[in-house]
């Protein structure tokens, strides 16, 4: 076997865990939470993920993924289609230009980063599920939200750590 083919299927293995994590996120997004409230408020993993990775490998998690896959949850959760797709790539182009920044940082700073990304978000979601429906939506549940997320991002992290760290470094990015 050529060094070609076996750098190929490793890069190829190596792309397909972001993508993974960020599938079993919107599925875990989908999930009803053990709640006796009928519109119980949860976290938005999916945007957690999203935020991992566009920070640490945005080459494995492209835009047009996430696009793909917020459009698919919003569908599948009953939401206009594209809402959450425009909040996942508006989070993209956020940490654009703050990625360098953040990835000289610890982990303390990288997950206060977080909540701006969060509560930019969820105002931009608010205001178009608010025109959508013709009045002001109540805002605590954005708040709520953006909450959750961020109390549970370090658990996201500990956990994406895990897997980042079993993913074999293609050989263009171990020469420098």
């Amino acid at each position: 076997m050529s060094p070609g083919i076996a750098t190929s299927r490793v890069w190829t293995a190596a792309s397909l865990v972001p993508l993974l994590s960020a599938i079993t996120a919107a599925s875990v997004d989908l999930l009803p939470l053990p709640d006796a409230a009928p519109r119980a408020l949860s976290p938005s993993l999916l945007l957690g993920v999203c935020y991992y990775w566009t920070i640490r490998r945005p080459d494995f998690l492209p835009s047009w993924v996430l696009f793909a896959l917020g459009a698919a949850l919003d569908i599948a959760g009953g939401m206009p289609p594209g809402l959450t797709a425009l909040g996942l790539l508006l989070a993209r182009g956020l940490l654009g230009s703050w990625r360098r920044f953040l990835l000289r940082q610890g982990p303390v700073l990288v997950w206060f980063g977080l909540a701006p990304v969060l509560l930019l978000v969820g105002l931009v979601r608010w205001g178009v599920l608010s025109t959508l429906v013709g009045g002001m939506l109540p805002v605590e549940p954005v708040a709520a939200e953006a909450g959750l997320t961020f109390a549970l991002y370090p658990g996201m992290t500990w956990l994406l750590g895990l897997l980042e760290r079993r993913l074999p470094v293609p050989h263009h990015a171990a020469r420098g």
